[in-house]
């Protein structure tokens, strides 16, 4: 993506954040790395938090087919945040899936 594509969208996304009636925006990018970058543009500290919360929610409950699946999603979910935070952080492991209930090493 050259500069004057970046420069459009980066355009776009503030007067999308500028108009009355819009309380945020959100965008993803990948990067060259490979990694995917989560770029926010906020009206206001709480309704950010809420919007990502509603996002994170809507995305499970779309994708599940009955309570099982969702269980089953968001188990997956949480391994994969397991072992992310237990490779970047190894003196300091969290362990969800204990016999009594999540634990911090």
């Amino acid at each position: 993506m050259n500069l004057i594509d970046r420069m459009l969208i980066v355009r776009r996304a503030v007067l999308i954040a500028l108009n009355p009636n819009v309380e945020g925006v959100f965008f993803k990018r990948l990067g060259k790395d490979g990694q995917v970058y989560k770029n926010l543009i906020w009206t206001d500290r709480e309704k950010a938090a809420d919007f990502y919360k509603r996002d994170m929610i809507d995305l499970f409950i779309e994708k599940a087919k009955d309570a099982d699946n969702l269980a089953h999603l968001v188990n997956v979910y949480i391994q994969w945040v397991q072992e992310d935070w237990n490779k970047m952080h190894p003196n300091d492991k969290v362990q969800f899936f204990a016999d009594k209930g999540a634990s911090h090493e």
